[in-house]
């Protein structure tokens, strides 16, 4: 086994390990695939890892991508684990391991400060016998708004992209959202998104949302991420007033959800006080290279993870 960087001659050789592994069609993830890595935002910034064996055929592909956090003002350059994927005949062989293996050597030549993850439950048990860390999860919260609202869609149509504002500062290590990061985000989107933003002068606060559909039938309206640039006490006060008169009319809605790492941060706990419950749902979330990190350290929402 070899383990090495990728290169653009692998790109058939690697679409074809997800269509055999999920079935999905070969034109349209190679597009996928090529506008998520390839924009100038991660071409030159993600880490993309092969496996392959003596015959040259491709055993594994694993991913980092550039995933920029700021805290304080200040921005560290952080990298996501995400598209990893074992070639059916090579699993059991170490195939994983070697790749996260390789990442750890390729740390300097990137100047990363530290590899994050969101795991699904196959691949988590991995990542921790490799070293990394589990320091806390992300919560799941959930509110049951109007069973009917189905019967209303029609009436409320979605963005297909997001438009968030920022970067935002914050005293918590939070995702940086430069325009550079949102065009890229932008670019490979294909959701249905709904934003609550309310200004007075400079001071702005901003919820974004995803619309999702539970059964085929029912919109869920997840709450990925709110975004503030004021401590003002009494404008969170009218924003949020306003935002929750916001949510009460979106009457095609649901279920409302929303996940947070941290329920005693000051803009989650409004957010949990328009009557959310927690749910025993956990996203994991983990480290490599950040002893440090506390949860009171960050503040994580679903929009944290490259999914969103």
């Amino acid at each position: 086994m070899i383990v090495k960087e990728y290169e653009d001659h692998y790109l058939d050789n690697v679409i074809t390990l997800f269509v055999e592994e999920y079935k999905v069609e070969f034109e349209s993830y190679k597009e996928s695939f090529i506008q998520f890595f390839e924009h100038p935002f991660q071409k030159e910034n993600c880490l993309r890892i092969v496996a392959i064996n003596e015959d040259n055929e491709i055993m594994g592909f694993q991913s980092f991508f550039y995933w920029p956090y700021t805290k304080d003002n200040k921005s560290y350059k952080i990298y996501q684990s995400g598209s990893s994927i074992v070639s059916k005949k090579a699993r059991g062989k170490g195939v994983f391991q070697n790749m996260l293996n390789f990442a750890d050597t390729m740390r300097n030549k990137y100047e990363i400060d530290f590899f994050i993850g969101f795991p699904v439950e196959a691949s988590y048990k991995s990542f921790m016998s490799n070293g990394w860390n589990n320091p806390f999860d992300v919560q799941w919260y959930m509110k049951v708004k109007n069973p009917f609202g189905f019967l209303l869609s029609w009436m409320y149509p979605n963005n297909n992209q997001l438009s968030i504002q920022g970067p935002f500062s914050s005293p918590e290590l939070k995702l940086e959202n430069s325009r550079e990061f949102l065009d890229w985000r932008r670019s490979y989107q294909n959701g249905k998104y709904r934003i609550f933003s309310f200004s007075e002068g400079s001071m702005i606060f901003e919820v974004n949302h995803k619309v999702n559909k539970r059964k085929k039938v029912f919109n869920e309206l997840i709450i990925g991420e709110i975004l503030m640039n004021s401590t003002d006490e009494a404008f969170k006060d009218k924003a949020f007033k306003k935002y929750k008169k916001w949510l009460f009319f979106q009457l095609d809605i649901s279920i409302v959800s929303f996940c947070t790492n941290n329920e005693n941060d000051n803009l989650s706990r409004r957010i949990l006080d328009i009557g959310l419950k927690k749910l025993e749902n956990k996203i994991y979330f983990i480290t490599k290279y950040a002893d440090l990190l506390k949860q009171e350290d960050c503040l994580l929402y679903r929009s944290d993870i490259d999914t969103w």
